[in-house]
């Protein structure tokens, strides 16, 4: 058996001496010295086999940028992956990070719309359905309660006017009911605001 050091693996190799600690951790012999022929054949079977490159958790973490303990509970909620040896698939599992975190962001982003459109719909910019029918049949019905009194006035005022002035006269009433419509205001969405607020 060739006994080879970590380091000299690692420059024979052209890897890091993480890479081989990792990878060929089954073929250490001592504290630093690993089995040359049976690192080369895994070597090479792995770059035939286009396995990929496999870290531990702490590696993969740093190279995600989080902490262990993101790693290990994305793999519980099977964003990332490990095999039997407790090591992860580079390539496969920084996919799966990136999508998953795409998820991530499109969730809060939709979360975010949700709240601006709730603060708006409290700014009076926009109304549910509901609210837009009660407004609408609220300004009816007053609209049409002020041309119901029209009626009284106008048969009032017109009783004793010629028929030139009873046209200025009606055009006079139906203008005020229609500046008065004019000039409705809606109710307002701060009041609920305020309830859910409370």
């Amino acid at each position: 058996m060739i006994v080879i050091s970590e380091e000299q693996l690692a420059r024979l190799l052209q890897v890091t001496t993480r890479y081989v600690r990792d990878v060929f951790e089954e073929f250490r012999v001592g504290e630093k010295e690993y089995n040359l022929l049976k690192c080369i054949s895994k070597y090479i079977a792995q770059s035939r086999a286009d396995l990929g490159t496999y870290v531990n958790l702490k590696t993969l973490a740093d190279i995600l940028g989080v902490t262990e303990r993101t790693v290990r509970n994305l793999t519980e909620k099977k964003i990332l992956f490990k095999n039997d040896n407790d090591k992860y698939e580079l390539k496969e599992n920084i996919k799966s990070y990136l999508k998953s975190n795409s998820d991530v962001a499109k969730m809060n982003e939709a979360k975010r719309k949700m709240v601006e459109l709730r603060y708006e719909i409290f700014q009076d910019k926009y109304h549910e359905d509901a609210q837009v029918e009660y407004i609408l049949s609220d300004m009816f019905l007053k609209f049409k309660a002020r041309l119901n009194s029209c009626i009284r006035k106008i048969d009032n005022d017109i009783e004793n006017y010629p028929d030139r002035n009873r046209i200025d006269i009606l055009s006079e009433h139906i203008l005020k009911a229609l500046e008065e419509l004019a000039t409705y205001e809606p109710p307002s969405n701060r009041e609920e605001l305020k309830k859910e607020i409370e």
